[in-house]
C-alpha cells in the first residue's frame, strides 16, 4: 500500500486503505508495544486526513476517513483535529456528513471561533453560488475568489476580499473584517 500511494498519490481510495491498515488493523492485531501503537495509529490517522482531502467528491472516502479524526482527538492532537475536520468539511458535497463535521467543529472550537470558521464557509458558499454555481466545490477551489480586475486596480482596495487572489488572502481579509 506504501507503494500504492507513491505510484497514485492522488489517490484517495489507496490513502484510505493504507490508512485504515496503519491506523486501526495493525495496531490491534500485528503490534505489541504500546508506543509503536500509538505512533502508528497517528501516521494512520494522518493518512486518512489525506484520504478525505482526495475523496471530497466521493462521500463513502470522506465517511471512512473520519475515523482519523477521533484517533488525533484521543492523542490530544487537537489543532491537527480540527484542521482535518475543516478541510473535510472544504471539500466535501455529502451534507449529511457536512452536518456530522459542523456538530463535531462545535464541540472542538470555541464559540468564537466556530462562528468566525462558520461565517467564512458561510461567505465561500456564498460566492461560490453567486459567481459561478454551475462549477464543482473543487472546480471552484482551483479557480480561486472571484476578482474585478477594474475595482483592483491601483492600490486603493488592495486590502479588501473581493481583490484577494488566493483563497488563502480572502480568508485572511474576511477574517479582518469582521
Amino acid at each position: 500500500m506504501e507503494r500504492g500511494v507513491q505510484n497514485r498519490p492522488l489517490d484517495g481510495e489507496i490513502w484510505l486503505a493504507l490508512g485504515q491498515f496503519v491506523g486501526f488493523i495493525a495496531p490491534a492485531t500485528y503490534l505489541t508495544d504500546p508506543e509503536e501503537k500509538a505512533q502508528w495509529r497517528l501516521d494512520g490517522a494522518r493518512m486518512l486526513a489525506r484520504a478525505a482531502e482526495l475523496g471530497g467528491g466521493d462521500a463513502n472516502i470522506s465517511w471512512q476517513a473520519l475515523g482519523g479524526a477521533g484517533i488525533l482527538g484521543r492523542a490530544g492532537e487537537r489543532e491537527a483535529q480540527i484542521r482535518f475536520l475543516q478541510r473535510t468539511l472544504a471539500v466535501t458535497d455529502d451534507e449529511e456528513l457536512k452536518q456530522k463535521i459542523r456538530g463535531q467543529l462545535d464541540k472542538l472550537l470555541d464559540a468564537r471561533d466556530a462562528e468566525k470558521y462558520r461565517r467564512r464557509l458561510d461567505g465561500f458558499r456564498e460566492l461560490w453560488r453567486h459567481d459561478l454555481p454551475f462549477v464543482s466545490n473543487t472546480a471552484i477551489l482551483v479557480l480561486g475568489p472571484p476578482r474585478d480586475p477594474a475595482y483592483c486596480a491601483g492600490g486603493a482596495h488592495a486590502d479588501e476580499p473581493r481583490c484577494a487572489t488566493t483563497w488563502r488572502a480572502w480568508a485572511e481579509r474576511v477574517e479582518g473584517e469582521r
